[in-house]
């Protein structure tokens, strides 16, 4: 992890040097995903919130998906669960607007890891069966299969 945040920092080091705002959002977002990973949540806050507004600049809507995601999800994991549902909640809109089937249905997955982990079977359940089939419907079977053992594990 340190090899890969200090490939990172260099990167970003660059991008800045040369102006590539473009390049810049998504190197932030990927090292924000490392702190996240390793536990520095305001570290990692701090860059996604960096990442997200270059992100809005420059009018990159997807790479503004995938961090409101991955926030929800560090929001989630620290507690924050009101600020997690409000950043999941605007992506799916957003990624319906977009019509962006694999980022909705990466946004109900992780609202049904909400729900589950909130103790709202029915929600979770509602939630992964609506991602279930984004999933068969776009062929990503890798996702489908951990779904479908989730709601295996769900009570009646």
């Amino acid at each position: 992890m340190d090899e890969a945040r200090t490939l990172y920092d260099r990167s970003l080091e660059l991008k800045r040097r040369v102006g590539d705002v473009q390049g810049e959002a998504p190197t932030l977002h990927q090292i924000a995903v490392l702190d996240a990973d390793q536990g520095r949540v305001d570290e990692a806050r701090t860059l996604y919130e960096r990442a997200l507004e270059l992100e809005r600049r420059i009018g990159d809507e997807a790479g503004k998906l995938a961090t409101s995601i991955e926030m929800a999800m560090l929001d989630h994991r620290s507690g924050r669960r009101l600020q997690a549902r409000q950043h999941l909640e605007e992506a799916l809109e957003q990624a319906r607007a977009l019509r962006h089937a694999a980022y909705e249905a990466r946004c109900l997955d992780l609202m049904g890891v909400f729900d589950r982990d909130e103790g709202r079977p029915a929600g979770a359940r509602a939630r992964w069966s609506a991602a279930l089939a984004l999933y068969r419907r776009l062929r990503m079977p890798g996702e489908a299969k951990e779904i479908e053992e989730e709601l295996a594990l769900l009570p009646p």
